[in-house]
């Protein structure tokens, strides 16, 4: 049996963590957000030092006046955090572990909380309170073919979005990217129910989203959260969601249908 290593690294921060990503497993760099800043967080090493006895050190930058941060994604070197006020904001950091802000924001809905935000498969998804989700196609793509090079997020401050209406008791998305050709699949989280909708390709202006699979949870326990782990078994792709729940910190398993 195999037993998991605590490597005893500590971050200091100035409130409960929300979320946290790596952003280089092997350099030992990780983004991390709480309500009121974004860490990112790095080996300080110094001349003919190992790199891995370094300590960590670290860049921040607070929250917008008026606002707070509710979550994040990571886009290679770039976090893409969204804040109660229901904007959207990209930071980078770039090889002198320097973390800095875009001089630009996306306002997905001005003053409509956003809950969660997931990225799949070049699309972020953007959920706000009341059920209302943005699907930002072709996000952060490579500004051309070239190595390295960076990624193009400006134009979603100037393009329109597609936007969706869901079940307004939505709270959390889990997507993921089926294979080629085929339509994403959604798997959202309501307070009693998990709905699993295909995301199908943007052609111009048009959006389609519509519910493939449902799953009902226990009348007594309310959703949290949904994860989706994924299992191959004869080429059928098999979703399995855990789903954790509030109520006595209880999890549940369940198992949607097949798609071939």
């Amino acid at each position: 049996m195999k037993t998991l290593e605590h490597l005893r690294h500590c971050f200091d921060h100035n409130g409960p963590v929300l979320t946290a990503a790596f952003i280089d497993v092997q350099k030992e760099q990780y983004f991390s957000l709480t309500e009121n800043r974004i860490y990112y967080w790095y080996r300080d090493c110094k001349q003919n030092e190992c790199p891995f006895e370094a300590p960590f050190a670290n860049a921040t930058d607070p929250s917008p006046t008026g606002a707070k941060f509710v979550d994040m994604v990571h886009i290679d070197h770039h976090a893409v955090v969204a804040d109660s006020c229901g904007v959207i904001h990209i930071y980078k950091v770039n090889n002198l572990n320097v973390l800095t802000k875009e001089d630009f924001t996306i306002v997905s809905m001005k003053d409509k909380c956003i809950i969660d935000i997931a990225y799949c498969n070049k699309n972020l998804y953007v959920l706000h309170e009341g059920g209302f989700l943005q699907r930002y196609p072709n996000f952060g793509i490579p500004v051309d073919d070239l190595p390295n090079s960076p990624l193009n997020f400006r134009v979603f401050s100037q393009q329109r979005n597609i936007e969706l209406k869901i079940q307004k008791e939505s709270r959390k998305l889990q997507p993921y990217h089926y294979k080629d050709g085929q339509p994403d699949l959604l798997f959202v989280a309501e307070s009693k129910t998990v709905r699993v909708y295909a995301a199908y390709p943007i052609v111009g202006t048009k959006c389609t989203m519509e519910v493939v699979s449902t799953v009902v949870s226990e009348p007594t326990l309310i959703l949290t959260n949904v994860y989706v782990i994924i299992a191959l078994e004869n080429q059928i792709t098999v979703f399995m969601l855990i789903i954790t729940y509030s109520i006595n910190s209880a999890v549940h398993f369940f198992f949607t249908s097949s798609f071939k």
